[in-house]
């Protein structure tokens, strides 16, 4: 509902760019794999830096005292 509220014309979410990718008649699928391969990265990259502090807050709040 907050990307539908905030929206226009030129601006699109990350699912529906994607989808202009496949057409009726044709796929571009570099260009869609290309484009995955961007939005993906990042994520990726947050998780595996993130996964020390992630994994020190769960043994922390685990142990008893």
């Amino acid at each position: 509902m907050f990307a539908l509220i905030f929206a226009d014309d030129r601006t699109q979410t990350v699912p529906v760019t994607l989808f202009n990718f496949i057409s009726y008649a044709s796929t571009d699928w570099g260009g869609l794999m290309a484009a995955a391969t961007l939005i993906t990265v990042p994520v990726v990259l947050t998780a595996i830096l993130g996964q020390k502090y992630l994994v020190t807050g769960l043994t922390s709040g685990a142990s008893k005292g």
